[in-house]
């Protein structure tokens, strides 16, 4: 039989290693991949900022040199957002999007909340596998 395939995609400020309990309990059932997106869990930052469409476009290339199509993605957060922007921009290689605490309701006060917690010392406290600088 031939199994399933599953994509773990993590949050922003996180990093593949934060799926790792996800990664082993799916591994019964589904073939799991995961990646660290550019700028998280110690791989190089971008040339150019962060965005879904970028990390995105990360993801098809995983794809694309995996040779992995119709796959399922789980995506935490803003894994998530990708996962949605992927069925809805590519759903030739989405079996099923599957999200966790991904946020739906943005406003100029929520956003505004949400960037007074970035702060680079804080953040790599929380998680050693999210690297600010170089």
């Amino acid at each position: 039989m031939i199994m399933q395939q599953i994509l773990l995609l993590h949050g922003a400020i996180g990093s593949k290693e934060q799926l790792k309990g996800l990664e082993e309990i799916l591994s019964s059932s589904y073939k799991v991949h995961s990646i660290n997106f550019s700028g998280h869990g110690g791989s190089a930052f971008p040339s150019d900022p962060f965005s879904i469409r970028s990390f995105a476009e990360e993801v098809t290339g995983f794809l694309r040199s995996n040779d992995l199509h119709q796959i399922n993605i789980f995506g935490y957060s803003m894994g998530g957002y990708i996962a949605m922007y992927l069925a809805k921009n590519h759903p030739g290689k989405i079996k099923k999007a599957i999200t966790l605490a991904t946020k739906f309701s943005w406003n100029k006060a929520i956003a505004e909340k949400e960037i007074k917690m970035l702060n680079a010392e804080k953040i790599e406290e929380k998680n050693p596998f999210f690297r600010c600088g170089a």
